[in-house]
């Protein structure tokens, strides 16, 4: 069982001063297999096109990220949190079948001024089954396969407004990216963003294919035969990722947690599927387990206590504001009971 704690502040610093944050959590050593694929693959943050006409960069792409939210109105909750978590393990399913990453990410401000509202996003990307060979300048990375492995790359994605008047999200590496806000509140979110969220926030990247498919991550929609984010019994095949605590100055802890979906959850699955359910037509969700003590994400495990409404607990329709004027992104959902703790 290997578990992790992300501090977040102290990775942004990693991040900036290498260019990419390398990190592989493992015990045991693997023979590393090639990857399907010759080329980067990119997987971009998901930008607000639901009012803006922003494009990805070539070679990029930015889907589904359906999102976990600590809450907290503490000074500085926003600038210095710590993640525990225990990573995923391949069980008849291998991890890496329901998407080509997870991330622990967060906004932070971008001096380049061109950049949409001074403001970028950075990810700390966790890639299953896999050693990362490389990270590249544009975000991208380049993995071979490793059964029961996880490796990081870091970007930090912004979007530039170009000359020419169009928009195009890229990545930034070059300047000191600091936490742009205080307070870990729901509000203070990215303003290029699709979602009104807190500052940081866990993510799962669904709706792509594994990163040793063929083709590898490849944008895929539910009712897809192959799209495996979207199949139940993918994501019961193997012991889920358990996210532990979040700690804040003080040794304080998230008061509220919140999840969205920048897609709608389930008003996705009822757009691509004939009826929602069955084989890669069902929106995985957020929920706590009580055995594990730590919340978890894709489907309801064994010791699931709480469940949150299961793909209901995400907003269908975009009814909340932001920089691109009234239902321009999706709101969030406070989770209830509380889980991990009902203080600060």
């Amino acid at each position: 069982m290997a578990w992790i704690r992300i501090r977040f502040l102290l990775v942004t610093v990693l991040a900036l001063s290498t260019g990419g944050l390398f990190l592989t959590v493992a015990s045991q050593a693997a023979q590393a297999a090639p990857a399907a694929t010759g080329r980067p693959i990119c997987i971009a943050h998901h930008v607000n096109y639901t009012k803006a006409d922003i494009e990805y960069a070539p070679g990029c792409t930015g889907h589904d990220e359906p999102e976990l939210d600590p809450v907290s109105s503490l000074p500085g909750s926003a600038k210095n949190l710590t993640w525990t978590a225990v990573l995923p393990k391949d069980g008849r399913v291998p991890v890496a079948a329901v998407g080509p990453a997870f991330w622990w990410g967060g906004t932070v401000t971008d001096p380049n001024p061109i950049a949409l509202f001074n403001q970028a996003f950075l990810e700390v990307q966790f890639y299953p089954d896999a050693i990362v060979k490389s990270c590249t300048p544009d975000g991208g990375f380049n993995v071979v396969h490793a059964k029961n492995k996880f490796s990081v790359c870091s970007p930090v994605w912004q979007v530039e407004n170009l000359p020419n008047g169009t928009q195009v999200e890229d990545a930034a590496f070059d300047a000191p990216l600091l936490p742009a806000f205080d307070k870990q509140q729901i509000g203070n979110a990215l303003g290029w963003g699709a979602v009104f969220d807190t500052p940081n926030s866990f993510v799962w990247e669904i709706g792509h294919t594994s990163n040793f498919a063929n083709p590898p991550a490849n944008f895929c929609l539910p009712g897809q035969v192959g799209c495996d984010s979207y199949d139940q019994a993918h994501w019961l095949g193997f012991t889920p990722l358990r996210i532990k605590s979040v700690t804040f100055p003080r040794h304080q802890h998230a008061k509220q947690w919140a999840v969205v979906s920048d897609f709608g959850g389930k008003a996705e699955i009822n757009a691509n599927c004939k009826s929602y359910g069955g084989p890669y037509c069902v929106y995985p969700w957020y929920a706590f387990n009580g055995r594990a003590h730590a919340l978890t994400y894709g489907a309801n495990y064994p010791g699931t206590k709480f469940d949150y409404g299961k793909a209901n607990q995400f907003q269908t329709t975009p009814q909340c504001g932001g920089p691109f004027g009234p239902n321009s992104t999706f709101c969030v959902t406070i989770i209830k009971p509380v889980p991990l703790g009902n203080h600060h």
